[in-house]
């Protein structure tokens, strides 16, 4: 017995030893070696979706009326310049590939900051099935690190998410991410103030078949889910669950059994599904199969803004 306390003070040592220094072996191999050969290192710093300028967006923002949260669906679909005609002021909060962890993340980290009185979250089957690693990586690499996002990690014990986490660690701690600036306008994409992504141009065109994907979703996921929407309730904030349109291809040919899911959601709150309830053409509105362009997010957020408010779903405009 003498001898095991020494013995495990030299491990609890190494282990600490190692833990310290696997970030920064793992940032030179990140440097050094070409991407082919860290597959297990991804850190997607100015990605896909805009996530950088809507998180720098949000850290000097005002308090808002209404917050949108969910998938790229989301950050896509719902324009704030139009709510902000009709009087109330609002923020994007969506991200891409956006699980319900991370909306989780979100709602407990950076919706106390915006205060809102309504959050609308878009909800649709896939968010709900998905392993959240895609949207976890994005949110390491493009949102300030903290003890949410390592919270979050503990949730997804995955190798990804951890070189991610241990990679970024080291970025923003050396200053290594400030010195790469994120573009307002990448490609066919521009960041709008409030967390948007406008996609102006962009007709959608089918190809190939559909796999019609479950929706029945991941316990993980509806855990996160449950605890977002109480966590929302007890701060006093009214949500509403939005399906967003997609394209009637997609829609009706690429989910299993989506009356249950949608009974899930009803059961679970205010819940609208907008598919079918706004005039939309496949290859007009859409740039993607579930992803509209600018001229289908307008037709979009007039007709669920008119349906709010004939429901009386909808705060009083102008109170921030």
């Amino acid at each position: 017995m003498r001898g095991l306390l020494p013995f495990l003070l030299r491990v609890l040592g190494f282990g600490l030893f190692t833990a310290a220094l696997y970030p920064v072996l793992l940032t030179l191999f990140s440097v050094a070696l070409p991407n082919a050969y860290t597959p297990n290192i991804r850190y997607p710093l100015n990605s896909y979706g805009h996530e950088r300028s809507r998180m720098q967006d949000l850290d000097q923002h005002p308090p808002v009326d209404i917050v949108f949260i969910g998938s790229s669906h989301a950050y896509r679909g719902f324009d704030p310049r139009i709510w902000r005609q009709h009087g109330f002021t609002s923020f994007n909060l969506g991200s891409s590939a956006q699980s319900l962890v991370q909306t989780d993340l979100l709602v407990e980290a950076d919706m106390p900051k915006l205060n809102p009185k309504l959050v609308i979250m878009e909800v649709h089957p896939n968010p709900f099935r998905a392993d959240g690693i895609e949207s976890a990586v994005d949110l390491i690499a493009n949102r300030p690190i903290d003890m949410h996002t390592v919270g979050m990690a503990l949730r997804l014990p995955d190798v990804l998410t951890w070189n991610a986490l241990a990679y970024g660690l080291v970025r923003q701690a050396t200053g290594a991410d400030e010195r790469l600036p994120e573009a307002r306008v990448r490609g066919m994409d521009a960041y709008i103030d409030g967390g948007f992504v406008e996609r102006r141009s962009g007709n959608f065109e089918p190809q190939g078949s559909l796999k019609r994907e479950p929706g029945e979703p991941l316990p993980m996921q509806w855990d996160a889910f449950e605890r977002m929407l109480k966590a929302l309730r007890e701060q006093g904030v009214e949500v509403i669950l939005v399906e967003a349109p997609m394209t009637r291809w997609y829609y009706e040919n690429g989910f299993q059994d989506h009356g249950a899911f949608a009974q899930r959601m009803a059961a679970s709150g205010r819940y609208i599904n907008m598919n079918g309830k706004v005039e939309l053409s496949d290859s007009l509105h859409f740039f993607t199969k579930g992803h509209l362009n600018q001229a289908g997010v307008e037709l979009f957020n007039e007709a669920l803004i008119d349906t709010l408010e004939r429901r009386g779903w909808l705060p009083e405009p102008g109170r921030r």
